[in-house]
């Protein structure tokens, strides 16, 4: 399969192949399946060779040497497929530079996963990079008071406040993310039942609503308890320290940002007996 001289001065996005028959098989593939074809490792591309050529080319920049150049437009608003708002700008740094932009990081300062081979069972969620980070996170659910000088929740705020307020006439759910940013920064991780007193049907902690169209990260990562991080939820941004889900940890001392389990610390068999004197309570017991 090839295209003409035509074809390619209308072409705005490619993917290059080492073996031309799988050219076939791409015809009948999904966007997002696309891009995980063209960047299963959740990495940057754009490092050297077409990848790097064609970002520059996106950008009418050739001067660009790097993903680290392009790193202001990791959050920048794409529509796909009009290619609206920023020109596709945001979608492809996204794509082509998937590690600048934070893609294999459930929490961090970027929320847009538009372009990003990012979702469950995509390649972002399996990398090494990903689990590694909810295998570092705790279950401990900071207040809305912490959230609120919480640097990544105040990123992802702001970010979401950018979305809503961007004009538009294509881009889904803006009115939704104004609210969403709004209940987040009152509320902290208790902002769903703040969307939903307002009837606004917005999905859960795992996944938006689709009818929304958003494209941006989820929040189990920072609300694990709120979100009823457990066992059922696995196989999302739920935090996993020490490799289990919040549920199995129950058991657990949370002392010094780490978990004391069972089974873990010291012990010596044998009973200790003390003696406590009638006086020292201030109430009688009661049997």
């Amino acid at each position: 399969i090839a295209l003409d001289a035509a074809q390619l001065q209308r072409a705005e996005l490619g993917l290059w192949h080492s073996d031309v028959t799988r050219l076939i098989d791409s015809e009948t593939m999904s966007l997002d399946e696309l891009v995980d074809q063209g960047n299963p490792y959740c990495e940057d591309l754009a490092t050297t060779g077409p990848m790097l050529n064609l970002l520059r080319d996106s950008f009418n920049n050739q001067s660009i040497a790097s993903c680290a150049d392009v790193l202001p437009f990791c959050d920048s608003i794409s529509k796909v497929p009009e290619w609206e708002v920023d020109g596709g700008r945001g979608f492809l740094t996204r794509m082509l530079c998937s590690e600048t932009c934070g893609c294999s990081d459930p929490g961090g300062l970027f929320v847009n996963v538009q372009g990003c081979p990012y979702g469950r069972n995509r390649p972002c969620q399996s990398s090494a990079k990903f689990k590694a980070a909810v295998q570092s996170a705790t279950c401990e659910e900071k207040s809305a008071e912490e959230l609120r000088q919480f640097g990544p929740w105040i990123s992802w705020i702001s970010k979401l406040r950018t979305f809503g307020q961007t004009p538009s006439g294509i881009l889904l759910g803006q009115a939704e993310s104004l609210l969403l940013a709004q209940a987040m920064w009152d509320h902290g991780c208790d902002f769903g039942y703040n969307l939903s007193a307002q009837n606004i049907s917005w999905g859960d902690c795992t996944a938006w609503n689709p009818a929304l169209g958003w494209d941006f990260k989820t929040l189990e990562f920072f609300c694990p308890t709120s979100c009823s991080c457990d066992r059922s939820k696995a196989n999302s941004a739920c935090p996993q320290p020490k490799g289990v889900t919040c549920d199995e940890l129950r058991d657990c001392v949370f002392v010094q940002n780490t978990y004391a389990c069972r089974g873990e610390v010291p012990s010596l068999p044998g009973s200790i007996d003390i003696d406590i004197p009638s006086d020292s309570f201030q109430q009688p017991l009661l049997l």
